[in-house]
Parts: C-alpha cells; sequence; structure tokens
C-alpha cells in the first residue's frame, strides 16, 4: 500500500520503501497542545492498548506531570487530526524523529526512561505459580516501581538477569506482531520470539544469548471481560539455542529456553499455561498424565499384498475428512505422552532383567535435543544402544503418521539400531494404550507419502 486514505477520502502518499508518511513534518505542523492532551485522554481511556504501538523502551513524553509513549500519543494525535487510522509502521519514533520534535516545539519534555542495567532484581523471592501485577513484581523484586503499569516493557534488562513478561495469545495482534510464544514438551522447553528490531547484538539479547538468568511472567489472555489479567510467575529459564537466519530488522530473534524450574504436577493456571497452543482449546492443550496408563504390545501389521495401482501414483486421495495423524502431531501433548509411556516400558523391560544401571541410563533426548532425529536413547538386553522414535496418535493402529526427513536420514544411518515405536489408540479415560515396535530403515517397513514441501526462489 503506498497511499494511506483519510475518513474524507484524501490521500496520504507513503514511502515505496519504508511505508511511512511522505510528508510528516508538514502534516505534523498542524498539531497543537489540544491534540495532544486529547491524545492522551483516549490513551488512559483504552487503558494504554492502541492497536500495533509496544510500550515505549527509551523515552517518555510528560504531560501533565504523567509519563506517556511518545510514538503512541503522536500516532492517536495524528490519526484524530487526519481522520486516519495511522499506525506504528507510517512513523519512525526516534530521538530526531518528528515525533519527538513535535513534542518539543509544542513545549512538551521528552524524558529517557528509568535505565535498569545498573538495579538488581531479586527474583529468587517469588513462588512459581502465583500471580503479580507487574507493579507487584518491581515491588517485590526489590527494583524501583515506576508510576504505572505501562511503564514496564515485556523485556526488561537489569544487571543479574533479565524479566520477561509475555502474554500467549496475540489474536489481537497485527499479524507482523504474532511473535510465536509458547510452551512445548508439556512445559519443560519454551519457545519466545523477540521483537523484530532485535538482533543477537542487541544488549538484552546477547545476555540471553550467554545464558544470562531470564525471569518469566506468563499470561494467557491480556483481558478477560474487559479486565487486565496478572502474570503468572513461571520461573527461571536458560537459552538451549536460538536462531537468526539473516542479518536484518525484518525478523525476530527466536530463543529455545530450557524452563529450569518446570513443575511436572502444576495444576491450576500455571498448568494452563504450559498446556496453551495458538488456535487450539485448552481442554485439548492440557498434559496427558500417563501414570496409571497401562502400555501393552501389539504385533506389528503385515505388509499389504495389493498392490498399488500405477495409474493412481501420485494422485492425493480426494475423500475429505479429519486429517487424524495431523491432528495428533499438532498436539505435542500427545507425542510427549506416547514417549513417556515409552520411557517407562524401557525401564521396566531392562529392571525386570536385572540391568538396573543400563534402566537409569534411558534418556529422553528429545528434551534437550529436539532434532536428533530420535526421541528416546534406550538398551537392548546386551547393552547394545537403541534409538527410538516414538509415533503417538489416539486413533487407530492403521492410522498414518508423520516423519520428518531427518528422522528417515537418521534411520538410514543407525540401521538396525533405530527403532519406531508406534504407540495407538492411547486413551486416557480408560488408562489403556497400545503399540508396536519395528526396527532398521524407516523406509524397510512403511511407504513414505510426501505432504509438503519446503520452497525457495529459484
Amino acid at each position: 500500500m503506498t497511499e494511506l486514505i483519510t475518513h474524507s477520502g484524501t490521500h496520504i502518499q507513503l514511502a515505496k520503501v519504508t511505508g511511512r508518511i511522505s510528508n510528516l513534518k508538514t502534516i505534523s505542523s498542524s498539531l497543537n497542545a489540544k491534540h495532544i492532551h486529547q491524545a492522551v485522554e483516549e490513551y488512559i481511556i483504552l487503558g494504554g492498548e492502541i492497536d500495533t504501538y509496544t510500550d515505549s523502551t527509551m523515552y517518555d513524553v510528560i504531560v501533565n506531570n504523567e509519563p506517556f509513549p511518545p510514538k503512541a500519543i503522536f500516532g492517536l494525535a495524528l490519526s484524530k487530526l487526519l481522520g486516519a487510522n495511522v499506525l506504528s509502521k507510517h512513523f519512525a519514533g526516534g530521538l530526531r524523529s518528528e515525533c519527538i520534535n513535535t513534542f518539543e516545539n509544542l513545549g512538551f519534555e521528552i524524558k529517557s526512561k528509568i535505565k535498569r542495567e545498573n538495579e538488581t532484581f531479586e527474583y529468587f523471592k517469588f513462588s512459581i505459580g502465583d500471580t503479580y501485577t507487574k507493579l507487584d513484581t518491581f515491588e517485590h523484586g526489590g527494583a524501583v516501581i515506576p508510576k504505572q503499569a505501562r511503564d514496564i516493557t515485556g523485556i526488561t534488562r537489569f544487571k543479574n538477569c533479565i524479566v520477561l513478561f509475555v502474554t500467549l495469545n496475540k489474536d489481537d495482534k497485527e499479524d507482523v506482531h504474532k511473535y510465536q510464544d509458547t510452551f512445548l514438551l508439556g512445559g519443560k522447553v519454551f519457545q519466545w520470539e523477540s521483537q523484530n528490531a532485535n538482533t543477537p547484538a542487541t544488549p538484552h539479547m546477547v545476555m540471553i544469548i550467554n545464558q544470562a538468568p531470564v525471569v518469566l511472567f506468563a499470561r494467557v489472555l491480556q483481558k478477560i471481560k474487559s479486565k487486565t489479567q496478572p502474570f503468572i510467575y513461571v520461573g527461571q529459564l536458560r537459552c538451549n539455542k536460538y536462531s537468526y537466519p539473516k542479518e536484518s530488522k525484518k525478523i525476530p530473534v527466536e530463543v529455545i529456553f530450557d524452563v529450569l524450574e518446570h513443575q511436572s504436577h502444576a495444576s491450576g493456571p500455571l498448568s494452563e499455561i504450559y498446556a496453551w497452543v495458538q488456535g487450539q482449546s485448552n481442554e485439548t492443550n492440557k498434559p496427558i498424565d500417563v501414570s496409571e496408563v497401562i502400555l501393552t504390545e501389539a504385533e506389528a501389521p503385515k505388509p499389504s499384498s495389493r498392490k498399488k495401482s500405477q495409474d493412481n501414483k501420485g494422485k492425493t486421495n480426494p475423500t475429505k475428512g479429519v486429517d487424524w495423524a495431523q491432528r495428533d502431531e499438532k498436539n505435542r501433548n500427545v507425542g510427549l505422552a506416547g514417549e513417556e509411556l515409552v520411557i517407562k516400558h524401557e525401564k521396566q523391560q531392562l529392571n525386570s532383567k536385572g540391568l538396573t544401571e543400563l534402566a537409569n541410563q534411558v534418556e529422553h533426548v528429545a528434551l534437550d535435543n529436539p532434532s536428533a532425529g530420535y526421541d528416546i536413547k534406550s538398551f537392548d538386553e546386551h547393552g547394545v544402544e537403541k534409538y527410538i522414535e516414538v509415533k503417538t496418535t489416539e486413533s487407530s493402529k492403521g492410522t498414518a503418521f508423520y516423519i520428518s526427513r531427518n528422522e528417515v536420514n537418521v534411520s538410514r544411518q543407525y540401521g538396525d539400531q533405530f527403532w519406531i515405536y508406534r504407540v495407538y489408540a492411547l486413551n486416557k479415560k480408560n488408562g489403556k494404550a497400545n503399540f508396536y515396535r519395528l526396527n532398521g530403515s524407516v523406509e524397510d517397513h512403511f511407504a513414505l507419502v510426501p505432504e509438503s514441501y519446503r520452497a525457495y526462489p529459484k
């Protein structure tokens, strides 16, 4: 879009490269102090939640002796003046920007925000699972308390740690701000994306990547029935790995954190946070307790004697319906439940043979290395390592399952030491599940059908 259209139909040109208002200096010269005060009143009525505008991190504009985020106030004032929806992306908000210049020309003070990097945050005082408002956290943590919660940003760099405030559900955000923040593996891992302007060289990102303590306060929804929700203290995180494909300020840095203080028997709000997944109901996302589930081994299905018609090769099944395999693949809690059942089975088998030392070495590899190409490392009765990939569905034995190219390649690499444990008919209500197992290359036992492709520009 190269134009911003006002309610009256006037066209305001946007720069092709940046998407910002081209003649902002001329347009903003019409703003006066009354416009700014009206914008502040609107900001307060909206509770400081302005679409596309985030918390200010560097500066405040002082209006009526109170600090406010300059970019949000300027955007509201300009929207009112023009009769158009001026978004954050339509103008810059730095110290030498027209936004800041306008406030200074109108006699408003621009004040640097409190620098927290010389403060210490006493995160050891918090209890896992307890609820806190933003202001509560700063008071409880021994930090200088700001006048209002909106002065506390989503990420704050202290001398001894990084503090994160994360709202998981971002349905009300623009697509560009729908960062992928979610728990995996039943809450043992947290995937988090920084804001797009961050790079691995940003000071707080440097601390995170270097495994400085990160403490997380999270909530699912920002508001329920117009009431602002408190945050749940999740505890300490530690950076396991990060990715940043290219040097660009248009993409976030993705970080995979280990949740160091994970609560295996969490209940209430903390359990809901662990289980939440974008687009799925809380009931679907609840971790599955398999402590009472009985896993029974069954015979592996025999290869079909029917030959597939060559005429149908490559054609998709036109039958429409629920893709049960895809549903179960997306529900990570089903996969985690299957892995936990297999770990318990492997340990029981080794212990029953008096191989307690080997049983104690059974390892849930996927928790620390999701890209290993297998989920569990176990042993046979001779002490030979077994590399087990667990595929779990709640549906029947014959249901297809998804497997990655990496997992197929690893199955070739390990040969007979690679095992597929196919857990199916997992029923948490009756406490039963079945499985069969096959070893060797995946291609020796299963027909692999390509479902999707990764596409790159030629």
